[in-house]
């Protein structure tokens, strides 16, 4: 049995096919709803602030390239286990920007005894590397079990990836994503 659904969010259009225990999904993120600001931040440091319009979660690991997460939840049959997920067939358009990617910054605890966390310098380790960032476009973020009734899957979507070494960003304008 195959079925397909349409949809469009926030700019970002979904195609879903699910057939023998396989959900494949492709995405379109339009160019236009990508923008880049510039932030000073400490010593006067200048960094490149990415925004994709409609998607607000943001990377969270201090230290790390601050980019736009998408989260996507897919139903799975029932008793799926050993979920993959593969991206295929991914159309890219590269920006270049004129400053590295601003690091995520610790949350500032709101406490009479907290400290300032400072600013989270860029982690060498990936700021310095040739590799892309991340080294996967779409992983699972999570799965959920409603006592046995429902099985979910959550899927974290990186549509930029950030290239450090060379300064440049690529926006994954298509891709089609395997669950399996």
């Amino acid at each position: 049995m195959r079925y397909y659904i349409f949809v469009i969010f926030a700019g970002i259009s979904l195609e879903i096919l699910a057939s023998n225990h396989k959900v494949v999904k492709t995405l379109h993120f339009d160019a236009d709803k990508f923008s880049v600001s510039f932030v000073k931040c400490e010593n006067d440091s200048i960094y490149s602030k990415l925004k994709y319009e409609g998607i607000d979660t943001e990377s969270e690991e201090p230290g790390m390239p601050l980019l736009p997460i998408y989260y996507e939840s897919v139903p799975l049959p029932f008793g799926a286990t050993n979920i993959e997920v593969d991206v295929l067939n991914r159309t890219i358009k590269t920006f270049d920007l004129d400053y590295s990617i601003i690091p995520v910054q610790e949350q500032a605890i709101t406490s009479l005894f907290a400290s300032d966390p400072g600013f989270a310098w860029p982690n060498e380790g990936v700021y310095s590397k040739d590799d892309p960032f991340p080294n996967k476009v779409a992983s699972v973020a999570y799965t959920t079990n409603d006592a046995g009734m429902s099985n979910e899957i959550v899927i974290a979507i990186y549509p930029i990836v950030y290239l450090p070494k060379l300064n440049k960003v690529e926006l994954s304008q298509s891709m089609t994503i395997t669950i399996k």
